[in-house]
């Protein structure tokens, strides 16, 4: 898994990159089915733990957040601030502890995680 952070990006500035290169991993892709909230282990390993993850949705909304197997995320139907996540983010660093991403989506969809150190 590649870093998010190019340390030749420029001369060591050790800032994210405008256009990082592609992952050295392939993404990992999540089919959800409606309404069916699906964890997704965060890589861990040889390379190290991924510290980062891109993600790319297939045009229908989705639902994410971090914590464990068993973190509880719902679609909310009401004005909520307990076990609801985000709505579609872009790219986040994993917290530390973090072991799984959790996603959920109101329709069926395909989302992929691009994760990286």
């Amino acid at each position: 898994m590649r870093s998010f952070f190019e340390a030749t990006y420029p001369q060591s500035s050790h800032r994210g990159a405008q256009a990082p290169e592609f992952s050295d991993d392939r993404p990992t892709v999540a089919v959800l089915a409606a309404g069916v909230r699906q964890a997704v282990a965060v890589p861990s390993g040889g390379a190290g733990r991924a510290n980062y993850v891109a993600f790319a949705g297939d045009g229908s909304e989705f639902w994410a957040w971090y914590g464990g197997a068993g973190t509880t995320l719902a679609i909310p139907s009401a004005t909520t601030a307990t076990d609801t996540g985000e709505l579609c983010p872009d790219v986040r660093r994993i917290p530390d502890g973090a072991t799984h991403i959790v996603l959920v989506a109101p329709a069926a969809c395909k989302v992929a995680l691009n994760f990286a150190r």
